[in-house]
């Protein structure tokens, strides 16, 4: 009888830690109070940033990708509700992971939110790894990859890989990159689009097919390679 009850503690507890390492997908790092810990998709560890009451005055906060993750809502991200961050930054700590969703939204969305550094590289060092993908094929306005609104400003996605399937009209808010409206009187400034292969999931990968929407004037610099953009945003 003991025999058995110590192998069904045994196995209770190895399921438990196995359901653990499941949803441990995202880790935050750095940031004030309860917001830090391992989330199951990057949606809930935004929320989680989101509602923290805590200062966030002058912290670094890391966000770690350790598994892919599929986002069933769109991934928020707002201004915190007390003091900003000096900077938070996200990057994946193993190769050959992806976020991904079928949204007619963006998937990722900077709301307000300053200083964010989306960076692919494992660890922040090597090639372009992680995917950041949204297959919708939603005409819907909004649907994007990457969403920059609010005066959403001081950001950066370098390294990435970014896909997209918006149909959206050109005169429609949608497309891999996003930049949209502003609430305040400096726009999405001094955002950073670097290094990234930029293509729609639908067609053959070629620079015509590069989509970056802006409700706001902007100067795109590309380099030559047909599979790589180089755009840095100024407004």
């Amino acid at each position: 009888m003991k025999t058995t009850f110590t192998f069904f503690l045994a196995l209770v507890l190895t399921a438990g830690i196995f359901v653990l390492t499941a949803n441990a997908k995202v880790k935050v790092a750095g940031s004030a109070a309860s917001a830090n810990g391992t989330d199951p998709s990057l949606r809930e560890a935004f929320d989680a940033l989101n509602i923290g009451t805590a200062t966030q005055a002058g912290k670094n906060i890391v966000v770690t990708i350790t598994a892919s993750t599929t986002e069933i809502a769109p991934a928020i991200l707002n201004q915190p509700l007390i003091g900003l961050w000096n900077s938070l930054t996200i990057y994946p700590t193993i190769s050959g992971l992806s976020f991904s969703g079928n949204l007619a939204y963006p998937l990722i969305d900077l709301n307000v939110a300053d200083n964010v550094t989306i960076d692919s590289r494992v660890n922040q060092a090597g090639v372009k790894n992680l995917i950041i993908s949204n297959t919708s094929i939603s005409p819907n306005a909004g649907t994007s990859t990457i969403r920059f609104i609010k005066d959403a400003t001081n950001n950066t996605v370098k390294y990435c890989t970014l896909r997209g399937s918006s149909t959206a009209a050109t005169t429609t808010e949608g497309g891999i990159l996003v930049f949209s409206t502003c609430t305040g009187t400096t726009g999405n400034d001094d955002d950073t689009i670097n290094k990234n292969d930029i293509h729609d999931l639908s067609i053959t990968n070629t620079k015509e097919n590069f989509k970056v929407y802006s409700t706001e004037t902007f100067k795109i610099k590309e380099d030559s390679d047909i599979n790589k953009s180089e755009i840095t945003l100024n407004n």
